[in-house]
């Protein structure tokens, strides 16, 4: 004979592994307001008695008391029999309750009473985990509705807290926590929108007409999904009869990922709707400035094509020569254009602005910015008005010519390039032709052939920028770097043009601040400078005593001869007068000095 077996369950372990199954220790305070819900109530009151602190500590325990102005417990066996919730058909049908909600308050106290009308239960928790049987009382003091008191539970008043207003604030009915009404922001009531096939939605910012992907889910009160932790955004609260949340603490969806694509889904699509009434209520200016953003955000930018403006802050315009450097802009924010302006050449819109395009395209960021063009960095839907306008820098014919090239050389320092001096710069572009004499144009990549032109009017140092982002190996910029080389390459196009050598060797002498040391202030000296180094290796002019060749014996033939000269009579002077005059002699050839 066969041996058969069945499903059996083992009660004892069946009991005690359920402490595992509630996800924290708040659950206790979900699952008593949620069958005050169930139960009809209006209000819920929560209380918390902190036990008495030790040493100065907070206490981590005390006494919630949870009493509402509900229907009551009919049958208290109910809340000491698993998977038996003891609701209505009604509530059945509608909200599938589990019947366990009630046992995670056996695992978060130590003793507790329930009240409910004119009778209770009072136990130590261990015992009904034990088994053992609990005898129903007359209640001393009848209740309308239910009271329920649990000590010994496990948890600070500041926490308590926090959970009560956590799970007030999307339920339907009043909350109050030690006296103080909580609020319920995310309740139907104080929401605006719409019921759906889903359940009822409220569309965040729908009034200024700023679309987020924020999303707040609400099942039955409970808060059971959200996309952010820094808002709210939309709220919606899910139909129960078409949606299910995960046994038993019903804090997370069943099938999460397919539940939030439907509920994404009735979000666009009503976003969708409000877009295209709007349209056709508000004048156009108006509608691209509310809409602009939260149409490309629902991919319907489309609905711009016949508009016939753009409003402010999509197009920027550009403060500065476009550069590398990380923080400090180059652009801001143009205004509204419309339609008109742009067909009438007014304004001019380009696109390809990028600094880190190894420099290919300077030649027209440079032309962006002195023609005042505007930049669109964004996206523009196929079939845009403006498209038929925008002038693309990464498209062909775009070019320079140096007039009056003059004098060049190659700096080397932080970057690397060929600075070149002209009188003026023209720009070339498809449209036409402007010159420019103000701003260097650098053409090339920094240590690879790089060029600096360099007008007359313009500062070379504009270009370095341009060429480097100056920052190291931990992306940290280096602004020591940038001052070396802007000083440096300053100094050499000030080379390039010329300037007088006792201009730049006095230049030179003042930086250094030779006129700090007293004892060469006053002083003439012969300065011959050596050989030129790299910009970065610059040679110090050095400066030492130093005696001419063959000084002693000019002082010996200067000496001779006046001596000569006094034994001719030719000089009247007695023998002391004369050696005295030799040492002079003597010490002037001796302090002499030589710069080299």
């Amino acid at each position: 004979m066969s041996k058969k077996v069945k499903l059996s369950v083992d009660e004892q372990a069946l009991i005690q592994n359920l402490r595992y199954a509630f996800t924290n220790r708040t659950t206790v305070i979900a699952e008593l307001i949620q069958n005050a819900r169930r139960a009809g109530a209006t209000l819920v009151d929560i209380g918390f008695v902190p036990d008495d602190a030790e040493d100065g500590k907070n206490p981590t325990t005390g006494t919630l008391i949870v009493s509402d102005d509900g229907a009551g417990v009919s049958e208290f066996q109910n809340l000491f029999t698993v998977a038996r919730s003891g609701w209505s058909e009604d509530i059945k049908a509608a909200e599938r309750p589990f019947g366990m909600g009630w046992f995670s308050a056996l695992f978060a106290a130590e003793t507790a009473t329930v009240v409910s009308g004119d009778k209770k239960v009072s136990f130590r928790t261990a015992d009904v985990l034990a088994f053992e049987e609990i005898e129903v009382q007359p209640a001393e003091e009848p209740v309308a509705g239910t009271k329920v008191m649990l000590t010994g539970f496990p948890m600070g008043l500041c926490m308590v807290a926090r959970a009560v207003a956590a799970y007030a604030r999307g339920y339907g009915i009043d909350i109050t926590f030690n006296g103080e009404v909580q609020e319920r922001p995310h309740d139907r009531v104080a929401l605006t929108g719409v019921d759906t096939e889903i359940g009822f939605v409220h569309l965040a910012g729908l009034k200024i007409g700023q679309y987020h992907n924020r999303l707040t889910v609400y099942l039955l009160g409970i808060e059971v999904y959200r996309v952010s932790e820094h808002g709210y955004g939309n709220i919606v609260h899910l139909d129960p009869t078409k949606f299910a949340a995960r046994m038993p603490d019903r804090d997370r969806l069943i099938d999460e990922h397919e539940a939030i694509g439907r509920v994404s889904a009735v979000i666009t699509d009503l976003w969708k709707a409000h877009i295209l009434a709007e349209k056709a209520a508000l004048a156009p200016e108006a509608f691209a400035e509310k809409y602009w953003k939260a149409a490309n955000a629902l991919n319907m930018g489309d609905v711009m094509n016949d508009v016939p403006c753009i409003p402010k802050g999509v197009l920027k315009k550009l403060t500065a020569l476009p550069h590398r450097r990380e923080y400090h802009d180059y652009d801001m924010e143009a205004g509204a254009v419309t339609r008109e302006q742009v067909e009438k050449g007014e304004i001019k819109v380009c696109t390809g602005i990028d600094p880190w395009d190894d420099n290919e395209r300077n030649v027209g960021n440079m032309l962006a910015y002195v023609n005042g063009w505007l930049t669109i960095g964004g996206y523009l839907p196929k079939g845009h008005w403006l498209n038929d306008h925008i002038i693309d820098l990464d498209e062909e014919g775009f070019g320079f010519r140096v007039n009056g090239r003059g004098r060049e050389k190659v700096y080397r320092g932080h970057v690397e390039a060929n600075v070149i001096l002209c009188d003026s710069l023209t720009l070339t572009w498809p449209g036409g032709e402007v010159t420019v004499n103000h701003l260097p144009l650098v053409i090339g990549e920094n240590w690879n052939n790089a060029e600096i032109y360099t007008p007359a009017d313009a500062d070379a140092d504009d270009a370095l920028h341009v060429l480097s982002d100056y920052t190291d190996e931990h992306e940290s910029y280096q602004e020591n770097w940038y001052d070396d080389d802007r000083r440096d390459i300053w100094n050499l196009v000030q080379m390039l043009k010329g300037e007088a050598p006792e201009l730049t060797l006095e230049k030179c002498l003042r930086n250094g601040n030779v006129t700090d040391f007293e004892n060469v202030v006053g002083q003439a000296f012969v300065v011959k400078v050596g050989k030129a180094k790299k910009k970065w290796e610059s040679a110090p002019i050095r400066v030492k005593p130093h005696t001419p060749p063959d000084s002693e014996k000019v002082a010996n033939k200067l000496a001779n001869y006046l001596q000569k000269q006094a034994r001719a009579g030719d000089l009247a002077v007695s023998p002391d007068e004369l050696a005295k005059i030799e040492a002079v002699i003597r010490q002037k050839m001796k302090s002499c000095l030589k710069v080299s």
